[in-house]
């Protein structure tokens, strides 16, 4: 096994969720300095010490290998005790970094045998809806079993609290209309937070409001990825607060 040490901007920190091989576990990916995508797994993000933890934007140089049971080529698998976090890019350089990777939509991705994307949606619209209690209580036993999936290293964890809405995105992009679940893990912790200081009601509204108005007016691009086992699918991982390029911003 060929061991690789890499350097990425991080980009996609999805909604925790929950495997039988390997407990909770967070689908990260970041993007080189040479435009490549990398999707970094198994990472158990709330189980990493506090100097190995990482935000959008930031640097992250770790050691890897390239999976011999994953066929997409931007996947590693990580090795967690390598996480080094670095300097954050600033915001004037992130409209430029990621206008170079962006796509039309997932089937341009496919062309390009890439199983991550940004697209720059046409149309955009966040919306929620209320999750049935069945539903809820379900999505509440898994991350509750993953919490007791502890060995003697790992620290006890409290059990990840699934939002009792679900979130979502229609959006309209070169392939067409889609209507996807937001698993962007930067939602929750946002609506976490309005939730906190304002009730959810007010959250559910300021969240609406940074998104289908602060954001699109701003501009923003979505973060997708495709499913291992099913890679027709693409999911929806990612909403990026980011300029559209102009002929102007260039010079």
């Amino acid at each position: 096994m060929v061991i690789v040490e890499e350097k990425v901007v991080v980009l996609v920190k999805a909604v925790p969720q929950v495997g039988a091989r390997h407990g909770e576990t967070v689908c990260c990916a970041g993007v080189t300095a040479e435009g490549n995508w990398r999707r970094l797994f198994p990472i158990k993000f709330r189980r990493l010490s506090d100097d190995a933890k990482f935000e959008r934007w930031q640097w992250l140089t770790y050691r890897g290998s390239v999976p011999s049971d994953d066929k997409r080529i931007e996947s590693r698998r990580v090795h967690e005790e390598s996480l080094e976090p670095g300097q954050k890019i600033s915001i004037g350089e992130r409209a430029l970094f990621i206008d170079r990777i962006i796509v039309a939509s997932a089937k341009e991705a496919v062309s390009k045998g890439q199983s991550l994307a940004v697209v720059r949606p046409k149309i955009f619209e966040f919306y929620y809806k209320k999750r049935s209690a069945d539903d809820l209580e379900s999505v509440r036993r898994s991350y509750a079993d993953a919490a007791r999936q502890t060995s003697f290293l790992d620290k006890e964890l409290i059990a990840f609290e699934p939002p009792a809405f679900e979130f979502r995105v229609r959006y309209v992009d070169e392939g067409g209309k889609h209507d996807n679940e937001c698993g962007d893990w930067e939602t929750i912790a946002a609506f976490r937070n309005f939730s906190r200081n304002y009730g959810e009601a007010e959250a559910l509204k300021k969240l609406s409001e940074t998104y289908n108005e602060k954001y699109t007016s701003k501009g923003l691009v979505l973060a997708l990825g495709n499913m291992k086992k099913r890679p027709q699918i693409w999911l929806m991982l990612g909403i990026i607060r980011a300029d559209e390029v102009t002929q102007l911003s260039l010079l």
